[in-house]
């Protein structure tokens, strides 16, 4: 588990659509199929290429990222 605090942003580009999310944003949840970016003042932290599952709500931003099956 990773915790961040003093988040400005959070981008969301999935394949079928895209999405910021700031504070005090209506609370939402999704799948994710593309990449995302957590913005903070001097940095941003990139994940590329995910398939996930995300909540916001209460100002809390939950990410469940699904693992890779081997092949």
């Amino acid at each position: 588990m990773v915790y961040y605090e003093k988040v400005e942003a959070i981008r969301i580009k999935s394949k079928e659509y895209q999405l910021t999310i700031m504070k005090d944003h209506l609370p939402i949840l999704g799948e994710i199929e593309g990449n995302i970016q957590i913005e903070f003042l001097e940095q941003t932290i990139k994940l590329e290429n995910i398939v996930a599952y995300y909540m916001h709500k209460h100002n809390q931003f939950k990410l469940f990222i699904k693992e890779e099956e081997e092949k």
